[in-house]
């Protein structure tokens, strides 16, 4: 689009007349020619070309300019002469779908794009559908406006209207429709005017005066035009409907029981057999010393098997727990037998070599208090040997418990070490007639929900 300027030299002297273009459109408004050289009184005629840029960055509608006229003679008697022009919208948009193509059991995910690389805002409304109507379509934003040099997104989200549970992937070819709704209409805009109107007659001033007029032309005057929408545009996309099962599942399963089976077959051939063969060697060394001991114990007497006193020496369990020699002497006749004499072994009858098995409990049903100390005594009248011990900790309470024999710790344990401690010793710890045991718990903090301490011990072994 063109315009033209007139200019007159209204001074007394040959002058030259520069163009400059000014306002918001400056830099795509130039003038033919670039400068102008008159005599005095004498006319020309300059061409304003206005070439706005295909750009989002240059908005439509009108724009206010000016050509201001500069005197080489005269700086100081420059004019600008000011009009408007009105730059129209265009459309440049693109849209893409991606991805393409998704996979899923109950839905697919995709995202629409549109690049308005236009200068006008463009208002976008999505539609979806596909030949067999077997999806649904799901879009964040079912409707959007994209300013000028802008990009915008939303999610799409297809959903199969029918389930499977198995089998292969199902695939639906669906489209996206992209449409557009242009409602941008141009208001008509006058056509531009020197300052003034009319240029001044010659030699109103002295000075060398610059006026120029814009002569209108009919590309410069705007006529009312609705801009009809652009055709929609149609994106194309795959869904791959997968089943509910993957394929890999069954094969999961099928393995998990093969393993087990293997496992298992594995456990009654080999694995049961060693076990219950590592437990038997296990049980077999201490039994067989026991029915050692035991059939010791009963051989402390010995019938004659002819004539004379035989003299039988058999083990005995002395009150330190440690192995004698007791006789036993049987009363015979000459050729015959007689009624046979036992003596008992020394230190009266026991139950076992070792003595009368027993055994007590301290501390069952205490309750220590937090920060406190508590003893529990277990005085003995004849010798016993401690065996066994089983403390228990049930509430979980921290602090210290101690086992001392007449004032000597024999050993000590921090409560929070255990719950239940079960202790067998080789050596018994021995207590003579007089004696004393003393279960010491030094309480620091009760268990959980708990008044005091409950610590208590079990103690076994046999008596003499």
């Amino acid at each position: 689009m063109s315009a033209q300027l007139r200019v007159r030299n209204n001074g007394t002297v040959v002058d030259q007349f520069n163009f400059e273009s000014i306002g918001n459109g400056a830099a795509w408004i130039d003038t033919e020619p670039v400068s102008l050289s008159l005599f005095p009184g004498a006319e020309g005629t300059v061409k304003v070309n206005f070439r706005p840029p295909r750009s989002a960055n240059v908005a439509p509608g009108s724009t206010p300019f000016g050509i201001k006229v500069i005197s080489a003679e005269d700086p100081g008697g420059s004019t600008v002469e000011e009009g408007v022009v009105t730059v129209g919208a265009f459309a440049d948009r693109t849209v893409e779908l991606y991805p393409l193509t998704a996979r899923g059991r109950t839905k697919g995910r995709f995202q629409v794009a549109v690049d308005n690389r236009g200068n006008a805002p463009i208002n976008i409304d999505f539609a979806g559908s596909d030949p067999e109507n077997a999806c649904t379509y799901e879009f964040a934003r079912p409707a959007l406006t994209v300013e000028p040099g802008t990009a915008h997104f939303t999610k799409l989200t297809v959903v199969p209207r029918r389930k499977f549970w198995k089998g292969p992937a199902k695939t639906h070819q669906f489209q996206i429709l992209v449409s557009e709704i242009v409602r941008a209409v141009e208001a008509p805009v006058p056509a531009m005017t020197g300052a003034g109107g009319e240029l001044p007659p010659p030699g109103v001033t002295p000075a060398m005066v610059a006026t120029a007029a814009v002569v209108a032309t009919p590309a410069m005057v705007a006529t009312p035009a609705v801009l009809a929408s652009p055709a929609p545009e149609t994106l194309n996309g795959t869904l791959l409907q997968e089943a509910l099962l993957p394929p890999w599942l069954i094969k999961a399963v099928l393995a998990i029981v093969a393993l087990a089976l293997v496992l298992w077959v594995l456990w009654l051939t080999l694995f049961k057999p060693t076990v219950e063969s590592a437990a038997r060697d296990a049980v077999d060394a201490p039994m067989s010393s026991l029915n050692d001991k035991v059939d010791a114990i009963a051989s402390t007497t010995t019938a004659p098997s002819g004539g004379g006193a035989p003299t039988t020496t058999a083990a005995g369990t002395g009150a330190d727990g440690g192995g004698g020699a007791t006789t036993t002497t049987v009363a015979g006749g000459g050729g015959g037998g007689g009624d046979p004499t036992t003596t008992t072994p020394t230190g009266g009858p026991f139950a076992t070599a070792f003595g009368n098995p027993s055994d007590f409990q301290l501390g069952i049903g205490s309750s220590i208090p937090g920060g406190t100390s508590q003893a529990f005594d277990e005085s003995f009248s004849s010798t016993f040997a401690v065996t066994d011990i089983v403390m228990q900790n049930p509430a979980g309470d921290t602090g210290l418990v101690q086992i001392s024999r007449n004032g000597a710790v024999l050993m000590s344990s921090a409560l929070e070490n255990f719950r239940d401690l079960d202790l067998h010793f080789v050596a018994p710890y021995m207590f003579q007639n007089g004696q004393t045991l003393t279960m010491t718990v030094t309480c620091t903090t009760p268990g959980p929900n708990t008044p005091g301490c409950s610590t208590s011990a079990s103690f076994g072994g046999f008596t003499k």
